[in-house]
């Protein structure tokens, strides 16, 4: 996605079943390469030609274009690697499921959980707020990133968002983890095939559907072996943004009111920045 939003030390977000939130208009984006941390803070696909297309798509099918033809880069289920485009591809399947286009599922989305802040990246709309997205050269001098149009990757990296409209989608998912009736956005089955460790790839962490998955390990105390509790979490980084929405469910306790756990968001107006780090010792300051 691509978010709305503040410098680092001021847009960073968090929610817990009593909290609160800082927030700003920026944009969140995603990334095609992670390090071993599951996050890439060089960022330097955002230099490439593909992330500084600024051709114009009319929908998320003529989007398949840029990519269709690409070689695969291993077998299916053979091997992680993390892309942009598979979002893209993503949201075209869910066109022909819904048969409707994704700009108008994406409003409906929004409006449904009361995001009044989200919306398609459309470079030529007048957007209240909207932040300014920068890089920093081979001099460490801050510059203006380039122009980009989002078109092709609408799902991937092309929605403006803020911190408390992201912590609201957080809070859906989260409240999808913890509850059976229907009016979660997700149902259990569904959240489950999201979060299921399809594959791992470091110790305690796992590639979900959109996710990543880490483990919550344990440690003794007096009343022996306690897990502290996993979390799930997508970071984002493209032309002028970084960003990571993380949630941890807290473990269903008897008469606990739902959603129960904590939601962090980030988002920052600067490329090449690492920001899971900080939403993970955030995080624990709520555990």
């Amino acid at each position: 996605m691509r978010k709305t939003s503040q410098h680092l030390c001021r847009p960073c977000g968090l929610h817990n079943s009593h909290g609160s939130a800082r927030e700003k208009t920026r944009p969140s984006c995603d990334f095609q390469k992670k390090t071993d941390v599951l996050e890439d803070p060089a960022n330097s696909n955002a230099r490439s030609d593909e992330f500084l297309s600024n051709k114009k798509y009319r929908n998320v099918t003529e989007a398949l274009e840029m990519f269709k033809n690409d070689d695969l880069v291993a077998e299916p289920g053979k091997k992680f690697s993390y892309t942009t485009h598979g979002l893209t591809l993503a949201s075209a399947v869910i066109e022909k499921a819904a048969g409707r286009d994704f700009p108008t599922l994406t409003r409906e989305l929004f409006a449904m959980l009361g995001m009044r802040s989200t919306r398609l990246d459309t470079k030529e709309r007048i957007v209240p707020n909207r932040a300014s997205y920068y890089r920093r050269n081979e001099l460490h001098v801050l510059e203006n990133c380039p122009e980009v149009d989002c078109s092709y990757k609408w799902a991937g990296g092309g929605i403006l968002s803020n911190v408390l409209d992201l912590l609201k989608f957080g809070n859906a998912i989260l409240y999808s983890t913890q509850t059976e009736n229907s009016d979660a956005l997700l149902s259990k089955s569904t959240i489950c095939k999201l979060l299921y460790p399809h594959m791992n790839l470091k110790d305690g962490v796992n590639a979900g559907l959109g996710w990543f998955i880490v483990d919550g390990h344990k440690i003794q105390t007096t009343r022996g072996s306690e897990s502290l509790g996993g979390y799930f979490y997508h970071t984002g980084g493209a032309v002028g943004a970084s960003s990571v929405l993380l949630v941890r469910p807290r473990p269903n306790e008897a008469n606990a009111k739902i959603p129960n756990g904590t939601c962090v968001a980030i988002l920052c107006n600067l490329q090449e920045t690492s920001v899971l780090s900080l939403a993970a010792e955030i995080e624990e300051v709520f555990r």
